[in-house]
């Protein structure tokens, strides 16, 4: 059941919070006086965006991550204000901007945390200006990333005097991003730890529903990479090893052949690949990427390292997809995981990245039309395809709401409005493309 708080309590509470996010007691004298930054963001930002991300139809359980648009220390700490005031409710759907990897005391494919850290479908973002004429600012911005127009959706703006401890804030630098191995934050030179982590979880995850007792993987050894690279794929090897279910064997009786690809993306961003490829029949094949940021590294350095001229025109002109077919597998008495299998093929000269989208939902009264969806969550599918090649992918989105029978309230039933657009991909596939691009 759902707790309830008294307004006095919550009001009390989130001002403490944001005092000491930001510094503005020094004193208990001063305690019991707050900003009017600090007034602004909890009698009108906090109760207004709950409301907003917990009752309006358009936004109401689509996931949301709060983030500093702005470069000073100030924006880090409205950031994590908002961020604790609404996790506390349990109807918003709140991105972590962390990756889960599991712990080194984890042996068992089992107890992996095989949930992806997806992109938010939403985004609060904080931004302060100083030093105007007209006042100090502070704007807060909800951004619908899946909207074709990329205007705002709602916007919050506070202007006023910042207290002198704000204004201490307001001209630090905002705290670097922590890795996570994504385009967005790559991993650094000292994150072989966490890298190799992350992707060793990948490629777990990706094995587990092959595995009955043991899986045995094909991993060559000694590659000719760059030492942190060198370091991260050895690491990752290392941590598969421990999982019970996988064995590490180089004779022909292995189940999958691992390989691994480094390959420059832009300027300092490299991507590394771990890729597995199944040597029995009926099994799919399994990857992971990472990017990292490493400056001054020339690799390869060979001749014919470097591919030729990328092809003329678009490259989702030349990625086929055909929709093989769906299944849905229930999970406990609410919930439903929807899988669909895609054949992909590169008709193409080029290796092709990949990203496709899935809106996973429920029908209302379980009845299949497009007024009575809504949506869930997302599934994402993406990799890379060699040129001609081509390969069968199951895109999963977990965890829809299925509920045919309730005990009250209305009966839904899982499924998604965008299956008709996968199926007819060579027209609509601006639907649930996320992006096909040229490989670098």
């Amino acid at each position: 059941m759902r707790k309830q708080f008294s307004f006095d309590h919550w009001f009390s509470g989130s001002r403490l919070a944001l005092a000491l996010c930001i510094g503005l007691l020094h004193t208990q004298a001063s305690a019991a006086q707050s900003s009017d930054l600090s007034r602004w963001l909890n009698r009108q930002l906090v109760p207004q965006a709950r409301d907003l991300l917990e009752q309006h139809p358009r936004f109401a359980r689509r996931s949301v991550a709060v983030v500093n648009a702005g470069e000073d220390a100030l924006g880090d700490a409205v950031v994590t204000v908002l961020y604790s005031q609404l996790a506390a409710d349990s109807g918003i759907v709140l991105v972590a901007q962390t990756v889960e990897v599991p712990s080194a005391a984890t042996t068992s494919v089992d107890q992996l945390p095989c949930r992806h850290n997806p992109s938010s479908e939403l985004q609060l973002r904080v931004k302060t200006m100083t030093g105007r004429a007209s006042g100090d600012r502070l704007t807060v911005e909800l951004v619908d990333n899946l909207a074709q127009d990329t205007g705002q959706a709602r916007l919050w703006q506070w202007t006023g005097g910042l207290s002198r401890a704000e204004r201490r804030r307001a001209g630090e630098p905002r705290a670097p991003l922590p890795g996570n191995g994504s385009l967005e934050s790559p991993w650094a030179a000292g994150d072989v730890e966490s890298a190799a982590r992350a992707l060793s979880r990948e490629i777990a995850c990706g094995l587990r529903p092959s595995i009955a007792t043991r899986l045995r993987l094909d991993w060559p050894q000694d590659l000719p990479l760059p030492a942190l690279f060198r370091d991260t794929v050895n690491t990752s090897r290392h941590y598969l090893a421990r999982y019970r279910e996988i064995v590490i064997d180089h004779q022909q009786a292995a189940d999958y052949v691992m390989g691994v690809e480094l390959k420059p993306f832009r300027d300092d961003t490299w991507q590394l690949w771990l890729t597995g490829s199944p040597r029995i029949p009926m099994r799919d094949a399994v990857q992971a990427v990472a990017y990292f940021r490493v400056r001054d590294l020339q690799w390869p350095t060979g001749p014919g390292d470097s591919p030729g001229p990328l092809p003329t025109g678009e490259a989702g002109d030349y990625l086929a997809v055909e929709m093989l077919g769906a299944i849905q597998s229930e999970r406990g008495r609410s919930r439903a995981d929807l899988q669909v299998a895609l054949r992909l093929v590169n008709r193409a000269e080029w290796p092709i990245a990949y990203s496709l989208r899935l809106s996973g939902g429920h029908f209302n009264h379980c009845v299949a039309r497009p007024g009575y969806y809504r949506h869930d969550r997302y599934g994402l599918l993406s990799g890379t395809l060699a040129p001609g090649a081509s390969e069968v992918r199951r895109l999963v989105v977990e965890g829809l709401e299925h509920r045919p029978y309730p005990w009250f309230g209305i009966p839904s039933c899982a499924g998604s409005s965008d299956l008709d657009a996968l199926e007819r991909y060579a027209s609509q596939g601006h639907r649930v493309t996320e992006y096909v691009r040229w490989d670098m």
